[in-house]
């Protein structure tokens, strides 16, 4: 009998066992989505070619966007899955491919395509969006250059500092964090005191902006607010 008591505590071992295993698989798997391999990212998409039509944006052939994205506008940020992708901007309802790149885009970040260029020879850049709160009572603003015709790199001011300087074709600025107010916002020829285009701004405390230039014919400038 004690024999037969044995093997019957023997025989009860291997099904603990496995389910023991078994929850050592399921563990780890569940700790590579607390990684952020599975976290979406989020990417904004904004037309800066005068002239062009409405752009749909695709990753990997799948399209982004609910609605077409016209020139001087910009979407909201769109979630998509993470990982290495191929980026195309199209006319609206047009399976012709205006532009195209590869880009890498990690779960959780903040991105940003803009579709630049003319509408006989477009592009594209990106830039990834620090969406970190600013300081109490400021905002952050970026620039960038999307004025694809100017033949000297320029530069943004407010109120006369300049907060931008020598930025050239598809360059951007970092964030700096400004009291919120109203300024006179400048883009000048780099290093002088050319002016190309100024306009008033009026920018909120807590707010996230990217100002960007373009224009194949009269440079102008466009505000988009991130948050």
């Amino acid at each position: 009998m004690a024999m037969k008591t044995k093997h019957t505590r023997t025989g009860n071992i291997k099904p603990l066992f496995a389910a023991l295993l078994g929850l050592a698989i399921i563990f780890p798997s569940c700790k590579k989505d607390d990684t952020g391999l599975n976290i979406n990212a989020n990417v904004m998409i904004v037309n800066s070619v005068e002239g062009s039509a409405p752009q749909d944006f695709y990753l990997n052939s799948a399209k982004v966007n609910s609605q077409a994205v016209a020139y001087s506008e910009n979407s909201g940020y769109l979630s998509t899955s993470s990982g290495n992708k191929t980026a195309e901007f199209k006319n609206s309802g047009s399976a012709q491919v205006n532009s195209t790149s590869t880009t890498a885009l990690e779960g959780g970040k903040y991105y940003t395509f803009f579709y630049t260029g003319s509408t006989s020879s477009a592009s594209s850049t990106r830039t990834e969006d620090d969406m970190s709160a600013p300081p109490s009572g400021k905002c952050k603003v970026r620039y960038i250059n999307l004025n694809s015709s100017a033949t000297t790199n320029i530069d943004f001011s407010l109120n006369g500092t300049n907060l931008g300087t020598n930025l050239s074709y598809k360059a951007a600025s970092g964030f700096t964090a400004v009291n919120a107010g109203t300024y006179t916002f400048k883009i000048l020829a780099s290093g002088t005191s050319n002016l190309y285009f100024d306009m008033p701004v009026t920018l909120q405390a807590g707010k996230i902006y990217t100002i960007w230039a373009s224009g194949n014919t009269v440079l102008s400038s466009h505000l988009i607010a991130h948050n």
